[in-house]
Protein backbone atom coordinates (compact mmCIF):
# COMPACT_ATOMS: atom_id res chain seq x y z
CA UNK A 1 0.00 0.00 0.00
CA UNK A 2 2.81 2.37 0.91
CA UNK A 3 4.52 1.67 -2.44
CA UNK A 4 1.29 2.44 -4.29
CA UNK A 5 0.94 5.77 -2.46
CA UNK A 6 4.54 6.71 -3.22
CA UNK A 7 4.16 5.80 -6.91
CA UNK A 8 0.83 7.63 -7.12
CA UNK A 9 2.34 10.70 -5.44
CA UNK A 10 5.31 10.65 -7.79
CA UNK A 11 3.01 10.41 -10.81
CA UNK A 12 0.91 13.35 -9.57
CA UNK A 13 4.01 15.47 -8.90
CA UNK A 14 5.39 14.55 -12.32
CA UNK A 15 2.15 15.48 -14.03
CA UNK A 16 2.04 18.81 -12.17
CA UNK A 17 5.61 19.57 -13.26
CA UNK A 18 4.79 18.71 -16.89
CA UNK A 19 1.61 20.82 -16.79
CA UNK A 20 3.52 23.73 -15.24
CA UNK A 21 6.25 23.57 -17.90
CA UNK A 22 3.69 23.36 -20.72
CA UNK A 23 1.73 26.29 -19.25
CA UNK A 24 4.94 28.31 -18.93
CA UNK A 25 5.88 27.69 -22.56
CA UNK A 26 2.37 28.68 -23.58
CA UNK A 27 2.50 31.91 -21.54
CA UNK A 28 5.91 32.75 -22.97
CA UNK A 29 4.65 32.33 -26.53
CA UNK A 30 1.31 33.95 -25.79
CA UNK A 31 2.79 37.09 -24.24
CA UNK A 32 5.72 37.68 -26.61
CA UNK A 33 4.45 36.53 -30.01
CA UNK A 34 3.69 39.34 -32.45
CA UNK A 35 0.65 37.55 -33.90
CA UNK A 36 -1.43 37.14 -30.75
CA UNK A 37 -3.54 40.24 -30.10
CA UNK A 38 -6.02 38.81 -27.58
CA UNK A 39 -4.23 40.16 -24.50
CA UNK A 40 -5.37 43.61 -25.62
CA UNK A 41 -8.90 42.49 -26.45
CA UNK A 42 -10.23 41.72 -22.97
CA UNK A 43 -13.56 43.62 -22.69
CA UNK A 44 -13.88 46.19 -19.94
CA UNK A 45 -16.98 47.03 -17.97
CA UNK A 46 -17.12 50.66 -19.06
CA UNK A 47 -16.99 50.25 -22.85
CA UNK A 48 -20.56 51.59 -23.18
CA UNK A 49 -20.07 54.67 -21.00
CA UNK A 50 -20.11 58.15 -22.46
CA UNK A 51 -16.38 58.46 -21.76
CA UNK A 52 -15.66 55.29 -23.74
CA UNK A 53 -17.87 56.44 -26.61
CA UNK A 54 -16.10 59.80 -26.71
CA UNK A 55 -12.69 58.09 -26.66
CA UNK A 56 -13.75 55.88 -29.57
CA UNK A 57 -14.97 58.91 -31.54
CA UNK A 58 -11.69 60.74 -30.89
CA UNK A 59 -9.68 57.73 -32.07
CA UNK A 60 -11.67 57.55 -35.28
CA UNK A 61 -11.22 61.28 -35.93
CA UNK A 62 -7.50 61.15 -35.21
CA UNK A 63 -6.99 58.10 -37.43
CA UNK A 64 -8.90 59.80 -40.25
CA UNK A 65 -6.70 62.88 -39.80
CA UNK A 66 -3.56 60.76 -39.93
CA UNK A 67 -4.66 59.12 -43.19
CA UNK A 68 -4.74 62.58 -44.81
CA UNK A 69 -1.18 63.44 -43.79
CA UNK A 70 1.89 63.13 -45.96
CA UNK A 71 4.20 60.71 -44.17
CA UNK A 72 7.80 59.83 -44.96
CA UNK A 73 8.96 56.29 -44.22
CA UNK A 74 12.22 55.95 -42.30
CA UNK A 75 14.06 52.68 -41.72
CA UNK A 76 16.70 51.52 -39.28
CA UNK A 77 18.59 48.25 -38.80
CA UNK A 78 18.71 47.13 -35.18
CA UNK A 79 21.86 45.84 -33.52
CA UNK A 80 20.53 42.28 -33.91
CA UNK A 81 19.76 42.72 -37.61
CA UNK A 82 16.05 43.55 -37.69
CA UNK A 83 14.63 46.03 -40.18
CA UNK A 84 12.72 48.64 -38.20
CA UNK A 85 10.24 51.06 -39.78
CA UNK A 86 8.98 54.47 -38.66
CA UNK A 87 6.72 57.13 -40.17
CA UNK A 88 7.87 60.74 -40.07
CA UNK A 89 5.42 63.62 -40.05
CA UNK A 90 7.02 66.96 -40.86
CA UNK A 91 5.89 70.09 -39.03
CA UNK A 92 3.53 72.46 -40.89
CA UNK A 93 6.28 75.11 -40.69
CA UNK A 94 10.01 74.48 -40.21
CA UNK A 95 10.68 73.32 -36.65
CA UNK A 96 13.78 72.24 -34.78
CA UNK A 97 11.76 70.10 -32.35
CA UNK A 98 11.00 66.46 -33.05
CA UNK A 99 8.82 64.23 -30.89
CA UNK A 100 9.60 60.51 -31.02
CA UNK A 101 6.57 58.49 -29.95
CA UNK A 102 6.64 55.01 -28.44
CA UNK A 103 3.39 53.06 -28.71
CA UNK A 104 1.99 50.41 -26.38
CA UNK A 105 1.87 46.63 -26.26
CA UNK A 106 0.59 45.12 -29.50
CA UNK A 107 -0.12 48.54 -30.97
CA UNK A 108 -1.34 47.96 -34.51
CA UNK A 109 1.00 50.63 -35.82
CA UNK A 110 2.76 53.61 -34.37
CA UNK A 111 0.93 55.95 -36.71
CA UNK A 112 -2.47 54.43 -35.81
CA UNK A 113 -2.25 54.02 -32.06
CA UNK A 114 -0.42 57.31 -31.55
CA UNK A 115 -2.48 59.35 -34.02
CA UNK A 116 -3.98 61.51 -31.28
CA UNK A 117 -0.63 62.51 -29.80
CA UNK A 118 0.88 62.98 -33.27
CA UNK A 119 -1.98 65.28 -34.21
CA UNK A 120 -1.61 67.31 -31.03
CA UNK A 121 2.15 67.76 -31.38
CA UNK A 122 2.05 68.44 -35.11
CA UNK A 123 -1.13 70.49 -35.50
CA UNK A 124 -1.32 72.35 -32.18
CA UNK A 125 2.36 72.86 -31.36
CA UNK A 126 3.92 72.70 -34.82
CA UNK A 127 6.50 69.96 -34.13
CA UNK A 128 7.92 67.19 -36.28
CA UNK A 129 6.79 63.73 -35.17
CA UNK A 130 8.51 60.38 -35.65
CA UNK A 131 6.32 57.29 -35.09
CA UNK A 132 8.34 54.06 -34.99
CA UNK A 133 6.71 50.64 -35.15
CA UNK A 134 8.41 48.77 -32.31
CA UNK A 135 10.06 45.46 -33.17
CA UNK A 136 7.46 42.71 -33.73
CA UNK A 137 4.82 45.39 -34.38
CA UNK A 138 3.41 46.91 -37.56
CA UNK A 139 5.90 47.06 -40.43
CA UNK A 140 8.96 46.40 -38.28
CA UNK A 141 10.55 42.96 -38.28
CA UNK A 142 10.86 40.68 -35.27
CA UNK A 143 9.08 37.60 -33.96
CA UNK A 144 9.02 38.47 -30.27
CA UNK A 145 8.04 41.57 -28.31
CA UNK A 146 10.73 42.79 -25.93
CA UNK A 147 8.52 44.82 -23.55
CA UNK A 148 10.94 47.73 -23.89
CA UNK A 149 14.26 46.08 -23.08
CA UNK A 150 15.71 45.43 -26.58
CA UNK A 151 13.61 48.34 -27.88
CA UNK A 152 15.59 50.82 -25.75
CA UNK A 153 18.59 50.35 -28.05
CA UNK A 154 16.34 50.83 -31.08
CA UNK A 155 15.17 54.20 -29.76
CA UNK A 156 18.73 55.38 -29.25
CA UNK A 157 19.23 54.67 -32.96
CA UNK A 158 16.07 56.61 -33.87
CA UNK A 159 17.31 59.65 -31.92
CA UNK A 160 20.61 59.52 -33.79
CA UNK A 161 18.81 59.33 -37.14
CA UNK A 162 16.72 62.39 -36.25
CA UNK A 163 19.94 64.30 -35.52
CA UNK A 164 21.55 63.10 -38.75
CA UNK A 165 18.58 64.26 -40.83
CA UNK A 166 17.43 67.37 -38.93
CA UNK A 167 20.79 68.75 -37.81
CA UNK A 168 22.85 69.06 -34.65
CA UNK A 169 20.71 71.94 -33.37
CA UNK A 170 17.56 69.84 -33.28
CA UNK A 171 15.76 69.18 -29.98
CA UNK A 172 14.19 65.80 -29.26
CA UNK A 173 11.46 64.63 -26.90
CA UNK A 174 10.69 60.96 -26.26
CA UNK A 175 7.04 60.29 -25.38
CA UNK A 176 5.93 56.75 -24.57
CA UNK A 177 2.55 55.32 -23.55
CA UNK A 178 1.98 52.05 -21.67
CA UNK A 179 4.70 49.61 -22.83
CA UNK A 180 6.14 52.54 -24.76
CA UNK A 181 6.40 54.42 -21.48
CA UNK A 182 8.56 51.67 -20.02
CA UNK A 183 10.54 51.66 -23.27
CA UNK A 184 11.47 55.34 -23.01
CA UNK A 185 12.26 54.95 -19.29
CA UNK A 186 14.71 52.16 -20.15
CA UNK A 187 16.05 54.31 -22.98
CA UNK A 188 16.72 57.09 -20.49
CA UNK A 189 19.40 54.94 -18.83
CA UNK A 190 21.35 54.69 -22.10
CA UNK A 191 23.95 57.17 -23.28
CA UNK A 192 21.70 59.60 -25.12
CA UNK A 193 22.81 62.54 -27.27
CA UNK A 194 22.52 66.01 -25.75
CA UNK A 195 19.72 66.80 -28.22
CA UNK A 196 17.30 64.69 -26.15
CA UNK A 197 15.81 67.37 -23.92
CA UNK A 198 12.98 65.57 -22.15
CA UNK A 199 11.22 62.24 -21.74
CA UNK A 200 7.50 61.76 -21.09
CA UNK A 201 6.55 58.39 -19.58
CA UNK A 202 2.78 57.85 -19.52
CA UNK A 203 1.49 54.85 -17.46
CA UNK A 204 4.25 52.30 -17.92
CA UNK A 205 4.31 48.95 -16.15
CA UNK A 206 6.33 48.52 -12.96
CA UNK A 207 7.79 45.10 -13.80
CA UNK A 208 7.30 42.17 -16.16
CA UNK A 209 6.55 39.98 -13.14
CA UNK A 210 3.67 42.22 -12.05
CA UNK A 211 2.34 42.67 -15.58
CA UNK A 212 2.25 38.98 -16.54
CA UNK A 213 1.04 37.90 -13.09
CA UNK A 214 -1.93 40.24 -13.45
CA UNK A 215 -2.71 38.96 -16.96
CA UNK A 216 -2.38 35.34 -15.82
CA UNK A 217 -4.88 35.86 -13.02
CA UNK A 218 -7.28 38.08 -15.01
CA UNK A 219 -7.43 35.91 -18.14
CA UNK A 220 -6.77 32.36 -16.94
CA UNK A 221 -7.46 32.53 -13.17
CA UNK A 222 -4.07 30.98 -12.45
CA UNK A 223 -1.51 31.84 -9.74
CA UNK A 224 1.88 33.27 -10.64
CA UNK A 225 3.82 30.39 -9.06
CA UNK A 226 5.25 28.27 -10.59
CA UNK A 227 4.29 29.48 -14.08
CA UNK A 228 5.84 32.97 -14.02
CA UNK A 229 9.28 31.87 -12.68
CA UNK A 230 9.40 29.01 -15.20
CA UNK A 231 8.34 31.27 -18.08
CA UNK A 232 11.02 33.73 -16.96
CA UNK A 233 13.64 30.99 -17.14
CA UNK A 234 12.44 30.01 -20.63
CA UNK A 235 12.70 33.65 -21.70
CA UNK A 236 16.22 33.90 -20.27
CA UNK A 237 17.33 30.83 -22.22
CA UNK A 238 15.63 31.74 -25.51
CA UNK A 239 15.95 35.55 -25.55
CA UNK A 240 18.78 36.31 -23.17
Amino acid sequence: MKKILIISGSIIVGLLVIISICASFYLYSYALSRDNSSMNDTPTADQTTETAKLAKKNRQENTAWMEQQRLTKWTETSADGLKLVANYLEAPSPSKTTIILAHGYRGKSGKVEMAGLARMYNQKFGYNVLMPDARAHGESEGKNIGFGWPERKDYVQWTNQVIDKNGDDTEIVLHGVSMGSSTVLMTSAEKLPKQVKSIIADCGYTSMDAELSYQLKAMFHLPKFPIIPTASLINKVKEG
